[in-house]
């Protein structure tokens, strides 16, 4: 199997990302699988977790955290520095995974 013995991790990852990192310890396929990431692979450069909820989002990296409602426009935590890129790239997700969807 992949797992051999337990192993503790301290990466920022999503729940989806488990997929490709099971499957590429298995040397399985991956590509199916376009919002998983290989937390192990030299291409994760940029650690993060995504979450999106009713009308609002959050996503966590090495810089902080940040949540941002969709209805009011508006950031829920207090905003530090790099507040403004991950809610950037939150939003991106959001509208990457919303365009993924919408074209099945």
């Amino acid at each position: 199997g992949a797992i051999k013995e337990p192993k503790r991790i301290d990466r920022i990852c999503n729940q989806t990302d488990f997929v490709a990192t099971i499957l590429a310890q298995m040397q399985l396929p991956v590509e199916e699988f376009m919002f998983s990431r290989n937390i192990f692979s030299p291409k994760y450069t940029y650690p993060f977790a995504y979450h999106s909820y009713n009308n609002g989002i959050s996503l966590i990296d090495s810089t902080g955290y940040s949540v941002y409602d969709l209805d009011g426009k508006r950031e829920m935590t207090a905003p530090t520095e790099g507040s403004e890129e991950r809610i950037g790239t939150a939003k991106a997700i959001l509208q990457s995974t919303y365009n993924h969807y919408f074209s099945l």
